[in-house]
């Protein structure tokens, strides 16, 4: 995403910094550390607008709801200076925009593209509540052979109320949130991944042990990349001599982990040998039908055009 022309990685960027200074500020009552959380909230809101303020207030909140009750949290949270520097940040541009177009910069931003969208009333890419579940499964595809262990790390954190819960909730309060909204695209969960970066990363360096059971997985894996490997010789029929080798060099590795890889420090470098050839044959694919995809999302903001032109004149009538 951070080579798409989108927002999000700037937004991920801001809500990160947001929640850390939040945390920060909460757990040791630190002011400074507060101000800072508003201040990169306004800048989040001015990358994308009230998504960028919901979803780190909502992580935060919930978090410290679960850890210090209501009254505490609120109390924190809502500082009268905060709310001051968020004001001075983030609402001159769109106080300078509505005076400028009035009502109808309002509609556009706040109401086609924030509300609208969400609710529904504007239909430009809405999909099934359960559409983020293969996405944000397949996106940890090369540490799936751990998911036992990383059910444990979040199941221990709940029972022993330990401060991991916050990256839980960070993780699950966006996936939750967008799976709620009628339109869906797979850059609105970004911000859960640092999140389960950092559990997954803080898990994995405990293991001391690799158990029978991340290798079983492996075999499972090395099942699906050999299924992939077939699947190559008759699909990706121009680029096949390319997809045949990095798939084959994605098998092997898996095959290398089963067989030698004893530490967490040798599998993680042979998962990001994985990694890197996935991303490359991701990449290399979507150059080699760039047309085809190019096609499809014309298709796709057409449709959507329609519909707004639609909602437009709703609003006129």
């Amino acid at each position: 995403m951070a080579r798409a022309v989108a927002p999000e990685a700037a937004l991920v960027l801001f809500e990160v910094i947001a929640l850390y200074c939040f945390y920060k500020g909460i757990e040791e009552s630190n002011k400074i550390s507060i101000y800072s959380g508003y201040l990169s909230l306004s800048l989040a809101f001015l990358t994308k607008g009230p998504v960028g303020v919901l979803i780190p207030l909502g992580i935060v909140i919930i978090y410290f709801v679960f850890r210090k009750g209501v009254r505490d949290t609120l109390k924190k949270v809502l500082n009268p200076v905060g709310i001051l520097i968020f004001a001075i940040v983030g609402f001159p541009w769109y106080i300078v925009m509505l005076k400028k177009y009035g009502y109808t910069y309002f509609q556009e931003f706040f109401l086609f593209h924030n509300l609208y969208r969400f609710s529904g009333a504007a239909r430009q890419h809405p999909f099934k509540f359960y559409y983020y579940v293969p996405i944000f499964v397949g996106s940890l595809y090369l540490w799936l052979p751990f998911v036992q262990e990383i059910k444990n790390y979040i199941k221990g954190a709940f029972q022993n109320k330990s401060k991991e819960i916050f990256f839980v909730i960070w993780a699950l309060f966006p996936l939750l949130f967008f799976s709620i909204s009628v339109n869906k695209l797979h850059n609105y969960i970004l911000i859960a991944y640092p999140a389960v970066a950092i559990m997954v990363g803080d898990c994995l360096s405990k293991i001391g042990q690799i158990r029978i059971t991340v290798k079983r997985l492996y075999f499972g894996a090395i099942m699906i990349e050999a299924c992939m490997l077939i699947l190559s010789f008759h699909y990706v029929k121009h680029l096949q001599t390319f997809f045949v080798a990095g798939i084959s060099v994605i098998l092997l590795t898996s095959v290398i982990i089963i067989r030698s890889a004893t530490s967490m420090w040798r599998i993680s470098i042979l998962t990001m040998l994985k990694g890197f050839c996935i991303l490359l044959l991701v990449i290399v694919f979507f150059a080699a039908h760039k047309q085809n995809i190019h096609g499809a999302y014309a298709s796709i903001h057409y449709e959507a055009d329609i519909e707004k032109e639609g909602c437009e004149n709703e609003s006129y009538l």
